[in-house]
């Protein structure tokens, strides 16, 4: 049976706890997973590793959300592939790169590639 894990820091984590809880299938009502439940270290992990990373998060998302057509690469969740990430990356950047003559600009590429940075780092990419 799938496990369901945490996702701390960067990466997936089983977490220290050892109880479970089942995950349904609402079509089926079978059982097609169950998920990790956390135990206090588990959330005392998370809550650090959050604190930790919200100024990053804080400063990319106010980039992003200042440049509306720049808020898929912030949309990247958990599941998002590198190839996604990719792609989304390469069509923001082939617009504000500075050899763009219509809309290249030079320090919002750099914000963006900071921006990308963090979110790569963050979904473990």
């Amino acid at each position: 049976m799938r496990t369901i894990e945490h996702w701390i820091g960067g990466k997936l984590t089983g977490g220290t706890g050892d109880r479970r809880s089942p995950v349904w299938n609402p079509a089926t009502g079978e059982q097609q997973a169950e998920v990790a439940l956390a135990s206090t270290g588990d959330v005392d992990d998370a809550v650090q590793h959050a604190k930790e990373a919200f100024a990053d998060w804080s400063q990319a998302a106010a980039f992003i959300a200042s440049h509306t057509g720049l808020a898929r690469i912030f949309s990247a969740d958990i599941g998002t592939s590198e190839v996604m990430f990719k792609a989304a990356y390469k069509e923001a950047a082939k617009r504000l790169h500075p050899d763009n003559i219509q809309t290249g600009n030079n320090e919002l590429f750099v914000k963006l590639q900071d921006a990308a940075a963090i979110v790569r780092k963050r979904l473990g990419l």
